[in-house]
């Protein structure tokens, strides 16, 4: 079959980042031996620059290629400018598929809501090709939930229209995969279509063979660097974006009011919030916090592997549901110190796999480092259980999960 894939959002092979969702997607049909292209943006979102000024097409292998499609680029992420890529994203995409490409058998969407008309989910109608729904967020409910009450009757009447075309599509959509389960169980409680066609949960997941190949080939001059760890230390780790997304502000805060001798927290990353963190080092002259700088895989992986606890730490306005922070720190056996709200939680709660904490809270926070401290077998009780359940998220169960979708899905169409 021929299959076509369309979001303008993610890395691609070759950035230094984790492979992105869409990429393992149209892997996993390559693997079984369909022809696939995935439409995406000539601009990075991720990295704020742009790949290429032209459209471009990037030949993965013989039957699976990504196409760039031309876009203009935006420094922020709330922005006119992004609206103006995503419509002209949108605008692109439709005349390419148009003018340069064969009918598909099948298209799988995750086109933004701010692309408007939504070119994939038209161009299907139009050429009446069966597609899927890939739920990867809930924009805008989950930003309108965060507001306070009074505004939200406001801004949900302003997506009035939005919410109508979009369950237009979730309507006459023919499948439905979604990244967590309330990306799910939302769309369903309003499309009781999603309940009569087949649908998977495919989280992100991590290659977790990968962990220890990468722990193995970092420099010697990065080990040199850490601190020496004894029996019985506590190492905490937070590792991302250093954003205000994150929470990162309170971590420096309840661990500076720690008076505990044998912890220690790493922070690695870089973002907006990077001058802050070392200012605050400067500040406060902790010696038991060590800000290690944007880390490559290997450096990564070996941090993680000498840590005991990871911080899955968002501030109280995030829309993530499920964290890629959560798959990494599964896949190392670290217990996990968590601020979501949802799925996240659920699963620390269910299976013990850590505490969770009420972000932006120093005392709440302050609470959890010290139940680790003073309660060793239940860390080690955390960390075992963390390492179980690691194998349910690895990419390669995950994107079996995708193909038996897909098996289904070719059957409910005829295909």
């Amino acid at each position: 079959m021929k299959i076509y894939l369309s979001n303008p959002y993610g890395t691609i092979p070759g950035e230094a980042w984790r492979e992105y969702r869409f990429y393992l997607l149209g892997q996993a049909l390559f693997e079984e031996g369909h022809e696939v292209v995935w439409f995406t943006s000539s601009f990075s979102h991720h990295f704020k620059k742009h790949r290429t000024l032209e459209s471009k097409q990037i030949v993965i292998n013989s039957k699976f290629c990504i196409h760039l499609i031309k876009s203009p680029g935006y420094r922020n992420n709330i922005s006119l400018g992004r609206l103006y890529r995503d419509f002209i994203y949108g605008f692109n995409l439709r005349k390419i598929l148009i003018c340069n490409y064969d009918k598909p058998d099948a298209f799988i969407i995750a086109d933004s809501p701010l692309i408007f008309y939504f070119p994939s989910y038209q161009y299907c109608r139009k050429n009446k090709v069966p597609y899927v729904i890939d739920q990867m967020d809930l924009w805008p409910e989950l930003v309108v939930d965060s507001l306070p009450k009074r505004l939200r009757r406001i801004v949900n009447f302003c997506f009035s229209y939005h919410y109508f075309f979009r369950n237009q599509i979730y309507n006459n959509a023919s499948g439905f995969i979604s990244l967590a389960k309330k990306y799910y169980q939302i769309p369903l409680s309003y499309s009781p279509n999603l309940a009569k066609i087949p649908s998977a949960i495919i989280y992100n997941g991590i290659p977790i063979d990968e962990y220890s190949k990468l722990r193995d080939s970092v420099s010697q001059t990065f080990s040199k660097q850490l601190p020496k760890k004894d029996l019985g230390d506590i190492w905490f780790i937070f590792a991302g974006t250093l954003g205000p997304s994150y929470d990162i502000r309170t971590i420096l805060a309840a661990f500076h009011e720690l008076n505990v001798l044998n912890i220690k927290l790493f922070i690695a990353g870089d973002g907006s919030e990077r001058k802050y963190v070392e200012d605050f080092l400067i500040i406060n002259q902790n010696s038991n916090i060590y800000y290690l700088g944007k880390l490559n895989k290997p450096e990564l992986a070996n941090i993680y592997f000498l840590s005991d606890v990871g911080l899955n730490a968002y501030g109280p306005y995030s829309n993530v549901e499920m964290s890629d922070k959560f798959y990494d720190y599964t896949a190392v056996g670290l217990a996990i110190i968590n601020s979501l709200k949802g799925e996240v939680s659920d699963l620390l709660l269910n299976y013990n796999l850590g505490l969770n904490y009420k972000a932006e809270s120093i005392s709440s926070l302050k609470q959890a480092f010290l139940t680790y401290v003073t309660n060793p077998d239940l860390l080690l009780s955390h960390k075992v259980n963390s390492k179980k359940i690691s194998i349910k998220f690895d990419k390669k169960v995950q994107m079996q999960k995708f193909k038996n979708f897909w098996k289904d899905f070719s059957i409910s169409t005829k295909l």
